[in-house]
């Protein structure tokens, strides 16, 4: 599985919209992303509230220089609230060290 991969200190911007099992937007009231990666060897897990960009997309923006490089995998989980249905999106992705920096 190739893993697509942002460079440490950059912003990671997440957006979903979040659908029904047919393929219709939600209307949801609130999102959340959870987040879990390593820092100073150690595995963390935080959540954060999303916020509510057009009314059916949700983003939340993430700085990535906190995690840890090269060791590991940063996931990502997205879950829905309210509504008249639950949906989540999910994923993972790699930091990697910028070449240039000190």
């Amino acid at each position: 599985m190739s893993l697509d991969t942002f460079v440490k200190g950059t912003t990671v911007k997440f957006t979903t919209t979040f659908l029904d099992s047919d393929g219709n937007t939600l209307t949801v009231t609130g999102a959340t992303i959870r987040l879990n990666y390593e820092v100073d060897g150690d595995e963390v897990t935080q959540s954060f509230p999303m916020v509510d960009d057009t009314g059916d997309s949700w983003t939340y923006e993430w700085d990535t220089g906190a995690a840890d490089v090269d060791k590991g995998i940063v996931s990502y989980h997205m879950e829905s609230a309210g509504g008249s249905q639950e949906s989540a999106a999910q994923g993972k992705f790699k930091i990697l060290a910028n070449d240039a920096a000190p």
